[in-house]
């Protein structure tokens, strides 16, 4: 390498959406054309060394020639930037953004110069591009705090269970919302909302019996290099495009499993009725959250747990006051009343006779 122990800078460069479209076909191609326009414009004065690095980001090195100490440095990168911009666009008709450090001692201060300037890069989440910017020496540190809008209940992975897709929705476009208004510097808050929103979707998928990979194709690659979280605007659009995947791939093994789970809980209920039966037992039964259980099971129904227990409780009752000669407080005992006198208070609540009237015939209002 023709670099020498004096001062060098880096340039890293990010190339925008107008080559997405050479994702998968032509992207090498188009990374090693604007490698040879950058060595072509920087190396009149500098001699520039470049390498993809793992996240995508073309990365060059670069030292001024020995012939050019008499030339000013000063603002150098910018305008050379400048150019390198304009050529990419017109002839390649794209796109880039640049991020590029202080001049610093080579070699010493590569490895910090560099984690400097990835990081800067990531620190820029919102939907800004085409920009060229300086690492400075001061790092900017975002406030810190809470994102609450990920975080408020129901979460997003107990809407996706339920099938609640406008919901999750909504509250992808709050988080996303929360972000550009609260965090728009913060990368790490852009991380802490695509991990979480991946994991809910990658635990959907698992529930259902499938993989990630397999229900996003060729996106999953996006999540792969991190670069579905590198900006606000891509977390956005990631999120989104993937909950409606999951919705194609997953709505019917979802009704399924919501159908799953109301067998488990009625027949549990019907085999126990004369134990305790409450919401947190059946959630129990079923291994999911009270609440989460309630809204799968009013869903898939139309109507609340409590009032399935109340009516199965009231059907047998009035089978065995009609069938057996049990007597009252017995029958109130077998459907999980341990008090009778409140059994016949509900009894005659529901009916508008006593369980004994009823037996007796008397009519029901």
């Amino acid at each position: 390498m023709p670099f020498t122990q004096k001062g060098c800078a880096l340039m890293l460069i990010r190339l925008e959406e107008e080559f997405g479209q050479y994702k998968n076909n032509g992207q090498p191609l188009i990374e090693y054309a604007i490698m040879n326009m950058t060595e072509e414009i920087m190396g009149e004065f500098m001699e520039v060394w470049g390498v993809k690095e793992e996240h995508g980001y073309l990365v060059f090195l670069v030292q001024l020639k020995k012939n050019s100490t008499d030339i000013s440095v000063e603002n150098m990168l910018e305008r050379l930037s400048l150019q390198l911009q304009y050529k990419v666009k017109q002839f390649l008709k794209g796109t880039l953004s640049i991020v590029f450090t202080e001049w610093f001692e080579f070699p010493q201060q590569l490895p910090e110069r560099f984690r400097q300037a990835t990081s800067y890069f990531r620190q820029i989440v919102g939907d800004e591009q085409e920009f060229i910017m300086r690492v400075s020496e001061l790092e900017h540190t975002p406030a810190q705090g809470p994102l609450d809008a990920l975080y408020t209940p129901p979460s997003l992975l107990n809407m996706l269970e339920a099938g609640h897709w406008e919901a999750a929705e909504a509250k992808l476009v709050a988080v996303c919302a929360e972000l550009d208004d609260k965090w728009p510097e913060s990368w790490e808050h852009c991380m802490e909302a695509g991990f979480l929103i991946c994991a809910s979707f990658t635990n959907l998928a698992h529930r259902n019996g499938h993989s990630l990979a397999k229900l996003l194709g060729t996106d999953i690659e996006e999540l792969q290099s991190g670069e579905a979280f590198s900006s606000i605007n891509k977390l956005r659009k990631w999120s989104l495009s993937m909950l409606h995947k999951l919705k194609d791939g997953t709505s019917d093994e979802i009704k399924d499993i919501r159908s799953l789970y109301v067998k488990k809980i009625q027949q549990f209920t019907h085999d126990n009725l004369h134990l305790d039966v409450s919401l947190r037992v059946l959630a129990d039964h079923v291994n999911l959250h009270p609440t989460h259980l309630s809204k799968i099971y009013k869903i898939e129904t139309g109507e609340g747990i409590s009032e399935y227990v109340s009516r199965l409780r009231m059907e047998r009752a009035c089978h065995k006051l009609k069938t057996t000669s049990k007597k009252v407080y017995e029958i109130s005992m077998d459907i999980g009343y341990m008090d009778p006198a409140y059994f016949i208070k509900v009894f005659k609540r529901q009916f508008g006779v006593t369980p004994q009237e009823y037996r007796d015939g008397k009519h029901i209002t």
